[in-house]
């Protein structure tokens, strides 16, 4: 059997990372699967004819982009991707140019996806691919079986697109076998009605002409003639086919029929060797987004790590999860919606991400019948659009808005500020909210204005705004531009006014892009409620991955998969055969209706229209490269209460108790002899 992956990749970029996931790829697929090295290629032939052959034959071409991929250069000096004799180029260029062939970027080693002003014109379309980022350990593992099985999906034509192309063209034969079936049915039925009616009609003596039916002295038809110009009912040929099995010459068509209605129904069926997937769809490229996703994904792992299975009727099916990078962005959102959609093995989706990226794929996930709960999409709106599959695990902005202004207003004492917001529907709605309260209160609104993601000169903005004079600059965005606008306030004489955001910038990579500009800014989020469970739970985290949560949203993360997890425990049956029976109606029913879940952000419970949360919202400061929490917000019969904080925050006490513990019971023998 030919190769049907193609690796194309760069030695001089990401030959270690390559190996690894070819290594996986080969024990998945087997190696006469894969093609990956022109080192194998037999002396003397033509690697241009060779990789052509290769790629024609392929159905998936991985492409390995590191750090380096885009400007490795030849011993002149030559960018090499500008060659059009570079193997590489040659091979991505087979890959797009061919039919049938799904190319992926592979981003490894924090790679951005290059941006087609910097491709040759030939490669262009390749900065339009949708990525599939590749982590470092100890994630790697988790992005190699997502990959591998995103890739057999490809492989054996599973996917939507795919399903969709074979519903259309099985439809299309059958409509073709109708066309030559029914034409002699219909001869051979009007021939036979047509000689019943000349042996049964009377005629009339004086005419010898035949009596109509309404002519005869009986007004009662006769028991052995149907005076009717149509072939009799068990045969209508302009009818829709009955979903009931019938005798005729087609026995196939009605039970095709019935799987395709059962589907549209959104009833899912596992055996016992099937694997449900819970969809993950978070923000894992772009500068700044990542570690928002990461924090996300790894909540959800942790979920998973505790409850591998569901457990339904005595029976437990292995839960896997399947991790999309929804870019946050409405394009990757759509993008996202659509290949979750298309796959029966998704019972539901924690995400998207952004708000921008969920109000994009809300209407497509409620075509489909599917439940997503986000654990980090804040804008007011999404749960007053009538939307059917949208929730949420996190705490509206119309709360965390209202507290930022009566903050600002309240405990600041600043009567102006001036807005910011990066033009997302999360960004432009918290600054929207904040504004109303902030006017509400008697403040004034100086200056307001948007800015476009992915820049990063602000300092006409800024200058424009030190005109004005504003006391707080607020901001709606996330961490890379709100980065270089708080490094920036300097250049503008502005680096004496505060700068506050939300919880799209509380977290570690703000801090450490803006270094020193950021000491003093302020932040606030959702606070988690104080448990021996989060304690634990962000111990293990450390344990797990090394460091810290880099953002605010792996708690809801976690929440947001075990809310799942219950409806699918709740909802599922067993059937007959010991497959599990499980309805996306029932599903999404049960997610708006939980009363008094215990989750590690709070007690959870369904307003019915998306909204699970009512966490309390933190400010914190950042003090010494890191966030301080200063106080305590909440909304209590419309009024807004703040609050100082602890002394000493009351998590990071526990998180150190919990670990502590953790330490002492690995110590200990009875408890090494008991694991």
């Amino acid at each position: 059997m030919p190769p049907r992956i193609f690796i194309s990749y760069r030695r001089a970029d990401s030959l270690a990372v390559t190996n690894r996931i070819y290594d996986w790829l080969a024990r998945a697929f087997g190696e006469g699967a894969i093609f990956k090295d022109v080192d194998k290629m037999p002396l003397g032939s033509d690697f241009r004819g060779v990789i052509r052959k290769a790629t024609a034959n392929c159905r998936v071409m991985l492409v390995v982009i590191g750090k380096n991929w885009l400007d490795v250069k030849d011993k002149h000096g030559n960018r090499r991707l500008d060659d059009p004799g570079d193997f590489v180029r040659i091979e991505i260029e087979a890959g797009l140019q061919g039919a049938g062939i799904t190319v992926i970027p592979l981003l490894i080693d924090g790679a951005d996806m290059p941006s087609a002003s910097l491709l040759p014109d030939s490669l262009k379309e390749l900065a339009y691919k949708h990525a599939f980022v590749v982590h470092d350990d100890p994630i790697f593992k988790r992005d190699m079986q997502t990959l591998i099985r995103e890739v057999r999906l490809l492989l054996r034509g599973n996917g939507g697109v795919m399903r969709y192309v074979a519903a259309v063209l099985a439809l299309v034969v059958i409509i073709g076998a109708l066309a030559l079936i029914v034409p002699p049915l219909l001869d051979r039925a009007n021939v036979t009605l047509t000689n019943t009616q000349a042996a049964v009609v009377p005629t009339n003596p004086a005419t010898s002409e035949p009596t109509r039916p309404n002519d005869t002295a009986t007004s009662e038809p006769s028991a052995t003639h149907t005076p009717t110009t149509q072939p009799s009912n068990t045969f209508t040929p302009t009818d829709l086919p009955s979903n009931t099995p019938r005798s005729t010459d087609i026995p196939t068509l009605a039970p095709n029929l019935t799987a395709t209605t059962d589907a549209l129904a959104g009833s899912l069926m596992f055996s016992a060797d099937d694997e449900l997937v819970i969809g993950v769809a978070v923000g894992l490229s772009g500068e700044g987004i990542a570690p928002l996703g990461i924090d996300i994904q790894r909540g959800v792992e942790l979920a998973l790590e505790d409850r591998p299975t569901v457990t339904v009727d005595g029976v437990e099916f292995t839960v896997a999860i399947d991790v999309q990078d929804d870019l946050c962005a409405a394009e990757g959102g759509q993008a996202v919606a659509n290949r979750f959609s298309s796959d029966d093995s998704v019972v539901g989706v924690v995400g998207p991400m952004c708000s921008s990226a969920c109000r994009a794929a809300a209407p497509i996930f409620d075509a489909a019948g599917y439940t997503s709960i986000s654990p980090s999409c804040t804008a007011p709106d999404l749960t007053a659009s009538d939307y059917t599959s949208f929730n949420r695990a996190v705490v509206s902005d119309a709360f965390q808005g209202r507290i930022a202004a009566d903050y600002i207003f309240r405990v600041l004492g600043f009567t102006s500020i001036a807005t910011i917001h990066d033009g997302s529907a999360y960004g432009e709605g918290l600054v929207n909210v904040v504004t109303q309260r902030f006017e509400e209160l008697g403040g004034e609104v100086v200056a307001s204005d948007a800015v476009t993601v992915g820049d990063t000169d602000f300092r006409s903005l800024l200058d424009e705004f030190a005109e004005l004079e504003p006391q707080l600059i607020y901001f709606g965005g996330f961490p890379a531009e709100a980065a270089r606008i708080i490094e920036q306030r300097a250049d503008a004489g502005l680096e004496d006014v505060p700068f506050m955001g939300a919880d799209g910038i509380r977290g570690t990579e703000v801090l450490e892009l803006a270094g020193e500009s950021s000491e003093g800014i302020y932040a606030t989020s959702a606070i988690s409620a104080d448990s021996e469970a989060l304690a634990s739970f962000l111990a293990r985290y450390v344990e797990s991955y090394g460091e810290e949560p880099p953002a605010p949203y792996h708690a809801n993360g976690y929440d947001a998969a075990n809310i799942l997890l219950d409806a699918v425990e709740a909802v599922g049956t067993v059937d007959a055969n010991g497959d599990l029976v499980i309805d996306r109606a029932a599903i999404a029913d049960y997610v708006r209706s939980i009363v008094d879940f215990q989750g590690l952000t709070g007690v959870l419970t369904a307003e019915g229209n998306g909204e699970t949360s009512v966490s309390d919202i933190g400010i914190y400061q950042a003090t010494g490269g890191d966030f301080q929490l200063l106080s305590v917000g909440n909304v209590t019969d419309g009024e807004v209460n703040i609050m100082d904080a602890p002394t000493a925050e009351p998590m990071m006490e526990m998180t150190e108790m919990a670990t502590d513990e953790a330490m002492m019971e690995e110590m200990t023998p009875e408890a090494t002899a008991s694991s």
